[in-house]
């Protein structure tokens, strides 16, 4: 139960109001969930299952042992053995286990010995994903998060203005926000800047990760959602049917097969003998499976991922350019403003039409006798006081300007 609700507590979304674009709280929510639940999954299998290995009855040496030093050495198969012309169907295991070479002509497999020239060893690949992929996965959330960090700390002065707007802090917002005194234009011009790297943060995320993930199953990840699209529109038969001469195998298989080879060697002396043997077993690790499903939801994910990070970076853009256009061409505002500024203006529009009117006619009027008359009923009453967390702020930037008369 307790892993249930830690589960639960995973994808239970937050209802506090979010600063950042749906096309972030993708990538830094959705993902970061996926990341962590696919780690969640793949380590319940982690602490329960082993590799079970085929040995005789008769063998010297024990199942147990044999399941253990598999599960550190690792398995192996053949990738020249694509297609295999066997009765089971195993992906890169031969006939014979004691057939590691194969012919280049004819590509008939044999066995590697000296007084044979023509026959070429085929060369192993190992698996032992299985005992780090459950860390692996949860560390790929870091990627989809970091960017969200750098967002909060180059937009804290958006959050200011939002808790200010519910206040209906007009003055405040027009004496702090846009005084290129108090919010200098360079520090502005930087909080864009960081914004549009916030968005390429994003896309660099996916392509790492991706590329990471790719690299762990030794480039099969690439064309895995491509080989599952093709394997999905075959007959039921030929998807699932093992017991005959399989043309096409699971796309899963090849990328982590959950049948492989495993050498052991049994050595031992005593007064009398001396044992040194290497034995070959097949093995199977059935949580592959499960890694199997896991990684095609991840490998779609990851795609609408990475087309809706890009899709923010160009709103981004477009959204800068539009509100430069839009707002300076119909509002008569007289100072020239900073994209910076064009965002703050965009924000209100969107949350706070009413007051983003009435700072724009400060803006555009910025003369004392102007601003009483906008407001009739407070012209003989003193100016309206800044809210608590705007006048912090200036008093937080006075500071250095009283240092320095000193």
């Amino acid at each position: 139960m307790d892993l249930i609700e830690s589960v639960k507590q995973i994808f239970r979304g937050s209802k506090k109001q979010r600063q950042d674009s749906v096309f972030d709280q993708y990538s830094r929510v959705i993902m970061v969930q996926v990341c962590m639940v696919s780690a969640v999954a793949m380590g319940m299998s982690w602490f329960s299952d082993k590799l079970n290995c085929i040995v005789p009855d008769t063998h010297s040496l024990s199942p147990g042992f044999v399941a253990e030093a598999c599960w550190i050495n690792g398995f192996y198969v053949f990738r020249e053995i694509q297609n295999i012309p066997n009765e089971l169907g195993y992906y890169g295991i031969p006939n014979d286990v004691k057939e590691n070479g194969i012919y280049l002509a004819s590509g008939k497999q044999c066995a590697v010995m000296d007084t044979d020239a023509d026959c070429k060893p085929m060369e192993k690949t190992f698996f032992l994903q299985f005992q780090w992929y459950t860390f692996f996965m949860a560390a790929l959330a870091i990627f989809y998060y970091a960017p969200y960090i750098c967002y909060k700390l180059a937009n804290h002065d958006i959050i200011s203005l939002q808790k200010a707007a519910m206040n209906k802090d007009d003055e405040g917002i027009t004496r702090y926000f846009f005084d290129h005194k108090m919010n200098t234009p360079r520090n502005m011009n930087v909080r864009v800047l960081v914004n549009v790297l916030v968005r390429v943060m994003y896309v660099v995320a996916y392509g790492i990760s991706f590329f990471l993930i790719n690299k762990s199953l030794y480039g099969n990840f690439t064309s895995y959602g491509k080989r599952w699209i093709d394997w999905t529109m075959l007959t039921n038969e030929d998807m699932y049917d093992y017991m005959t001469d399989r043309t096409v195998t699971k796309p899963g298989e090849v990328m982590l097969p959950s049948f492989g080879l495993c050498e052991v060697r049994e050595g031992g002396m005593d007064q009398r003998h001396s044992i040194a043997n290497k034995h070959v077993f097949v093995c199977e690790y059935s949580p592959h499976i499960l890694y199997h499903y896991v990684l095609i939801l991840v490998f779609f994910l990851m795609a609408i991922g990475i087309g809706m990070s890009l899709l923010g970076l160009i709103m981004l853009v477009l959204r800068y350019w539009k509100s430069v256009k839009v707002i300076s061409g119909k509002v008569g505002i007289k100072k020239r403003l900073t994209l910076r500024e064009y965002e703050y203006l965009d924000m209100l529009d969107q949350y706070f039409p009413v007051l983003r009117q009435r700072i724009i006619q400060r803006l555009a009027h910025p003369e004392p006798e102007v601003s009483r008359n906008l407001q009739p009923e407070a012209a003989d009453q003193p100016d309206t006081p800044l809210s608590e967390d705007l006048r912090w702020r200036q008093n937080a930037q006075a500071q250095p300007q009283r240092k320095q008369d000193v």
